[in-house]
């Protein structure tokens, strides 16, 4: 399948298709000591894609710079007109540091949680 690219946290997202969802990949570790790598991929794909998609499917730990950072690259995503979604949607430790950081509310369906829980629309 050719729709989309995955490039690892601290690649860049250089030459990609503007139409092809670009998968950053965080691996294990999201937590401050990775924050800068992330927060460069972050940039990187935000300059070069329309399409963002972020994988923490792999995390073990979790702190809240972390989150913090994908909900700055969420609302600069939004204010360009651009994509940037979790997917697969937040599970696992991931999970748990969002409901324990307040950023998501278990007792709701998961579309009312938003960036976090909300599963990718493909395009039509």
């Amino acid at each position: 399948n050719n729709r989309s690219k995955s490039v690892s946290a601290g690649s860049k997202a250089k030459d990609l298709p503007l139409s092809s969802p670009v998968i950053l990949d965080f691996g294990t570790a999201l937590t401050m000591q990775r924050a800068e790598a992330h927060r460069a991929a972050l940039l990187a794909a935000l300059r070069d894609a329309n399409d963002i998609e972020v994988d923490c499917s792999k995390a073990t730990e979790v702190d809240v710079s972390l989150l913090q950072l994908l909900v700055a690259a969420h609302r600069s995503a939004s204010e360009q007109g651009k994509s940037l979604r979790l997917w697969p949607p937040a599970n696992g430790v991931l999970l748990d540091a969002l409901v324990r950081g307040g950023f998501v509310d278990p007792a709701l369906p998961p579309a009312s949680n938003g960036f976090w829980l909300n599963p990718r629309k493909d395009p039509q």
